[in-house]
């Protein structure tokens, strides 16, 4: 059900103690805003100049992005001879609250205000909790050399877009899928007092198992959040590792005598990577050259056979193959 509001304009000692839900009250001395919800009274701070405007955005509209904001146009707006500004606040139809973060002609790019809890501490948010990660390979070959993933993390904003807190508190965690949608956790770490805005590196050097298919998850906090419902931003992500070998095959001997017509070089290759094979061939003393590049795709224990004398004319004699 949509909510009746009713915007009341009163000096700060003059708003009734009595609670009455839709009720808004704007000071015109300390250019405050209070509203009255289900929950008490909530503050939602205010200053001199900002306007309210009643809007018919469209209902549950979603944001773009990571960036959290909101696109609407001034046609959306109840009055539409209203005029507009950075700061204003809107009251929508669907009971949402909005501020109007910059105006650019005909549109209006918007942030979602939360209302919640009660008495007269801060709980509007313009932007929610965010964390964003930079880029990173998700194949790791060897758990002990440097993992490096980036990441920025960003407390939430208040109503005038100012931070909430200066750090947050960033969370990971490593978990095996021990099958499809089952996972096991087997490391964490908590990182208090992260700066806003600020790309860190978080390594993961040992942390993760060796051969293994893991799932990242990373959770940034400010230490205010609990006044805003406990908001958090979390970011998730996938990281293989894997050992990468190659040996001979049984199969193959260094001793044995082959006719020139039949020269089979057989090795095996274990990877959950997508590999490339590079073999070079010498005759007698002479520097092996590179003969064939072979792609293989991700998989364990691959046998592959590699016939020399289909590659190049053979002469008796003996051969170096580095692979």
């Amino acid at each position: 059900m949509d909510i009746q509001f009713i915007p009341i304009r009163v000096t700060e000692d003059k708003i009734p103690s009595t609670i009455t839900n839709g009720h808004i009250y704007f000071t015109v001395d300390t250019g405050k805003i209070f509203v009255d919800t289900a929950n008490g009274r909530v503050s939602m701070g205010g200053t001199a100049g900002v306007a309210v405007l009643y809007g018919n955005f469209p209902k549950d509209a979603k944001p773009s992005g990571e960036t959290e904001k909101y696109h609407f146009e001034k046609k959306d707006l109840v009055d539409q001879n209203a005029s507009p500004h950075a700061n204003d606040l809107v009251l929508n139809s669907d009971g949402r609250f909005y501020r109007i973060e910059a105006v650019d002609g005909d549109k209006l790019t918007c942030v979602l205000l939360s209302v919640s809890g009660s008495g007269n501490g801060p709980s509007t948010l313009a932007d929610r909790t965010k964390l964003t990660l930079g880029d990173f390979s998700t194949y790791v070959l060897n758990s002990q050399e440097e993992i490096i993933i980036p990441y920025t993390a960003y407390a939430e904003k208040d109503v005038h877009g100012e931070y909430t807190d200066d750090t947050t508190t960033v969370t990971w965690i490593l978990e095996e899928e021990l099958s499809s949608g089952v996972y096991l956790q087997y490391a964490s770490e908590v990182i208090p007092n992260v700066p806003n805005g600020v790309e860190q590196k978080l390594n993961l050097k040992g942390k993760l198992r060796e051969s293994t298919k893991s799932r990242l998850t990373l959770q940034a906090k400010s230490k205010n959040g609990e006044q805003y419902n406990g908001l958090s931003a979390t970011k998730e992500t996938e990281l293989i590792s894997s050992d990468l070998t190659l040996t001979m095959s049984t199969q193959f001997s260094t001793t044995r005598t082959y006719p020139q017509t039949t020269v089979p070089i057989t090795f095996s290759l274990d990877g959950q990577v997508d590999k490339i094979v590079d073999i070079y061939v010498g005759k007698g003393e002479a520097t092996p050259t590179l003969i064939e590049s072979i792609k293989f795709e991700k998989g364990k224990n691959v046998d592959y056979t590699w016939n020399l004398h289909e590659k190049m004319s053979l002469s008796h004699g003996y051969y170096k193959v580095s692979i």
